[in-house]
């Protein structure tokens, strides 16, 4: 889609949201405090990051240094995801 990356995040009081983001290989990178309220609660969320794994816009995002050894493996579970998608899904 020629995104770079995507950001989202998950309530910690919802920690089912975390797990399904880091299946197609979304890496936590820290923590938005008080993201929220509910209840009269404050609310807390992780923040994740998914890296598009195409090599040409891996290299651009982690430029010489090269990607922490944490989103080598967040980024197989993503091309394994695409792979499992691309008979399923139609990218318009």
């Amino acid at each position: 889609m020629g995104l770079v990356a995507i950001t989202s995040a998950a309530d910690q009081d919802n920690p089912g949201s975390g797990g399904a983001l880091q299946k197609p290989g979304y890496c936590q990178t820290g923590m938005n405090y008080h993201a929220g309220v509910s209840f009269g609660r404050v609310i807390h969320a992780d923040r994740y990051l998914l890296v598009n794994p195409a090599d040409r816009t891996w290299n651009f995002f982690w430029g010489d240094d090269g990607a922490p050894p944490a989103f080598n493996i967040a980024r197989q579970k993503t091309l394994a995801a695409m792979e499992k998608a691309a008979g399923q899904v139609a990218y318009l």
